[in-house]
């Protein structure tokens, strides 16, 4: 088990938060790269990045829909997992130990995709038998790497296996249902395909989070634990955090954080644009249960460039 360390990190301001994120996803992408060349992992090298996730996840959350990096989708992605999959353990109250597998096992959980052809990865439909059993296989090659070479993971070996599963047994690789797989597997399959629904592939663009949450609860009963995805949607809001939205007022503003559950329509937000001032850029919050009659009108589905473009002038 990794040892979470309960020593407090300094409050960091916006910009250093988005460089360490962008941080995490770099010196991830350089552990896949050893990986990938046969060189050998040291497990300690984990801890670093789990430190990092648990204590500063919640400022994380804001640059996971938006943020573009070149040639490191995959370490992206299990970043963000490891991050969603923190902020989801610790709404549903679960140990440290629960949240640190998670961690573990979310920075590690497509490691046999890194062997799945690069024609493979791509592709955005009909996939051939041949490729299709790269993609099947994929949860045991992950498994059997962190069995191999990290041996003291052996519990995250076995949570990386299911995370593929579904919640009515017609999942991979072997086709278990309900609480037969573990809840740090059912959260991670979660924050996985959210994060895999959000980002960008060489094929589509990235969703809008809030049209990421209504697939999530498309899924419930079928692929999802109903109450993961329950405890998913109030950790980071219908809106996630991150998400541009349009006010009622006319602004357009950018999810910080949901203060409270009741907060659903209010939350703390950035205004980017304003229709009273088109200089209104200010990054302090503004908490919209604090402004009368004044919440989130819609989501916004046409302004990921916008979105994007915000992030990187950081």
């Amino acid at each position: 088990m990794i040892e979470l360390c309960y020593t407090l990190t300094d409050d960091l301001s916006y910009e250093e938060s988005y460089q360490n994120y962008l941080s995490l996803i770099s010196d991830l992408q350089a552990v896949f790269i050893k990986i990938i060349l046969n060189q050998f992992v040291v497990p300690d090298c984990m801890e670093g990045f789990a430190n990092k996730i648990y204590h500063n996840h919640k400022q994380f959350l804001e640059f996971i829909i938006g943020t573009k990096v070149k040639n490191q989708i995959q370490a992206k992605q299990a970043v963000d997992t490891a991050i969603l999959g923190t902020a989801l353990a610790q709404r549903m109250d679960l140990s440290l130990y629960s949240v640190s597998k998670i961690i573990e096992a979310a920075l590690l959980h497509d490691v046999g995709m890194l062997y799945v052809p690069k024609t493979v990865v791509n592709k955005p439909a009909n996939l051939g038998s041949q490729d299709l059993q790269y993609i099947l296989s994929h949860p045991l090659q992950t498994s059997r790497f962190i069995t191999k070479e990290l041996r003291c993971f052996d519990d995250v070996a076995a949570i990386t296996m299911q995370h593929h599963e579904a919640w009515n047994g017609t999942g991979y690789p072997h086709r278990l249902s309900g609480p037969e797989t573990f809840i740090e597997a059912r959260i991670i399959a979660v924050a996985d395909a959210f994060a895999a629904m959000i980002s960008e592939r060489p094929y589509r663009k990235p969703m809008p989070g809030h049209i990421a949450v209504q697939h999530l609860l498309s899924g419930i009963k079928t692929k999802f634990d109903p109450a993961v995805v329950k405890h998913f949607v109030q950790a980071i809001g219908m809106y996630p955090i991150g998400s541009l939205v349009e006010l009622t007022n006319g602004d357009t503003a950018r999810v910080v954080e949901y203060i409270t559950e009741a907060s659903g329509l209010k939350p703390r937000v950035r205004i980017i644009d304003s229709p009273r001032n088109d200089l209104l850029k200010d990054r302090t919050p503004v908490d919209l249960l604090d402004k009368k009659g004044i919440f989130v009108k819609k989501g916004s589905e046409n302004n990921q460039e916008i979105l994007m473009d915000l992030i990187h002038d950081l």
